[in-house]
């Protein structure tokens, strides 16, 4: 064997290099996809950064394995906070956001909940309700010793109602129908056109729970405004409550309203901000299954639930 045959080729080895997940089972590196090995267990979802392990020999194509996913998963626990009936997502509220999960077939969501969550990558799962073991049971007539009394029930609270979707109708082409799409609520004449368009946001059934409670206070989240039609002008918006838990075949039913709220020009509220009171009159509308609604000139558009998950998030103060 002579001296060359000894020495290591310079090219060959493995270096690590940062990219991200494509196609199953690509990847995508220097922003060209390119075929990967997976190990078990490691799962990215498409647009994820992750790191790979690139094999280099000098007389072969290079072999790219995924080490990982970039980025620490979400929250284990969280708390239920919408069901939409019909659907197969769930919203749940850990460390103050709000996230879209599936959950099992096995488990029956109800809110309030405390679910443990599955993640892979990006997407996540309620696999259950988290359980609590029972107290041990004290001897027939007697009464353990040190044992604290359960805390009575709440009789008082903020009840929050994040909205489960919000869109815009024309009566031309139907909800989502006024470009660009993507459940932007406006309400007034398209700016430059004929076309009278009216905005909602939808809560699905979650504020049953608030059924025969007193309620003091109703607050609601104005997101941000688009800038669109005349945004460099204070405009007035005009609020109304609705009757329909989801999108209904065509236009909601305002039965309430308006109440009239001036919104400054570059409306634009920070996270728990943009809050404002609406009157308590409409809490029976919003308890039975309804929601609100914008409608009237002039032409003004907020940005919607995909863009915001906190856009027209309700707070509604109770006490029994």
């Amino acid at each position: 064997m002579n001296l060359a045959e000894q020495v290591p080729d310079p090219f060959d080895g493995v270096k690590l290099v940062p990219g991200y997940a494509d196609t199953y089972p690509n990847v995508r590196i220097g922003g060209l996809p390119q075929p990967a090995a997976w190990p078990s267990g490691v799962y990215a979802a498409p647009g994820e950064p992750v790191f790979i392990a690139q094999i280099v020999k000098a007389d072969a194509p290079a072999q790219n394995v995924v080490v990982g996913r970039v980025g620490p998963d979400g929250p284990r626990e969280g708390t239920v906070t919408t069901v939409p009936g019909g659907s197969d997502t769930i919203t749940v509220t850990a460390a103050g956001a709000d996230y879209t999960a599936t959950f099992l077939a096995a488990y029956t969501p109800t809110v309030g909940d405390r679910v443990r969550l599955f993640w892979q990558g990006k997407d996540v799962t309620a696999i259950g309700k988290v359980g609590v073991t029972p107290a041990p049971a004290a001897p027939t007539g007697t009464t353990p010793s040190g044992t604290t009394p359960p805390p009575a029930p709440a009789s008082s609270g903020t009840f929050p109602a994040p909205a489960v979707d919000s869109a815009t109708y024309w009566s031309g082409g139907g909800w989502d129908s006024i470009r660009p799409y993507g459940g932007i609520v406006t309400q007034g004449t398209v700016y430059g056109t004929t076309n009278v368009v009216t905005g909602a946001w939808f809560y699905g059934t979650s504020m049953a729970e608030l059924a025969g409670a007193t309620i003091k206070r109703v607050r609601f989240r104005v997101p941000q405004r688009r800038t669109v039609g005349d945004y460099n002008s204070a405009l007035t918006l005009h609020l109304y409550a609705h009757t329909s838990a989801l999108r209904p075949g065509g236009d909601v039913t305002r039965v309430s309203g308006p109440t009239d709220v001036t919104i400054p020009a570059g409306w634009n509220p920070g996270p728990g901000d943009g809050f404002i009171d609406l009157p308590t009159t409409i809490a029976a509308t919003l308890i039975a299954g309804g929601g609100i609604s914008i409608s009237g000139d002039p032409y003004l558009s907020f940005v919607g639930k995909p863009a915001d998950p906190a856009s027209g998030q309700l707070l509604i103060d109770w006490s029994r």
